[in-house]
């Protein structure tokens, strides 16, 4: 049948057209390519997350109890989680010492900790504005009297650590 110059056929309706994937997986290259491609999607969403759960899991250096925080030297260097309950007027912040009491979890304690930023200081998941009443944080710094911390390194722990009064 011609029509405005043109041929026209019908399919028959016990043919069907194989698509494209389908096409690809009868193969054995097909089916290797398809896998390859599988496993690098996976991987290229497997080593961010990997890396944002290795920078949001607190190091092996917390401060564990409150008497290794009343061991530590002047001047020595000291890794401690805190949160965070204010702004002094100098600028210094005023923390609440938590103590690990499990994984991710954290136990309030009666210490109470000076927090003063260095010029320098360094952050993961966050940033200086991340320093702000009510913040759970990691600490890294030098224990510059007692029981203030000039902090190097902050991480922000708010909302992926547990709390417990």
């Amino acid at each position: 049948m011609n029509q405005g110059g043109r041929s026209l056929s019908k399919r028959s309706p016990g043919r069907q057209t194989r698509g494209f994937l389908a096409t690809v997986l009868s193969t054995g290259r097909g089916r290797l390519v398809v896998a390859l491609g599988v496993i690098a999607i996976l991987a290229a969403l497997a080593v961010p997350t990997l890396a944002f759960i290795g920078l949001m899991t607190p190091s092996e250096q917390t401060v564990a109890s409150q008497g290794e925080l009343a061991r530590a030297p002047v001047g020595g260097q000291i890794t401690a989680v805190v949160r965070i309950d204010g702004q002094s007027g100098d600028g210094t912040f005023t923390a609440t010492f938590l103590q690990l009491s499990g994984s991710n979890a954290y136990q309030v304690t009666s210490e109470r900790l000076r927090i003063r930023l260095a010029g320098d200081t360094r952050y993961a998941m966050g940033d200086a504005a991340s320093v702000k009443q009510g913040a759970v944080l990691q600490v890294k710094g030098v224990l510059s009297a007692a029981n203030e911390i000039t902090v190097r390194e902050v991480v922000a722990l708010t909302g992926f650590v547990t709390v417990r009064s």
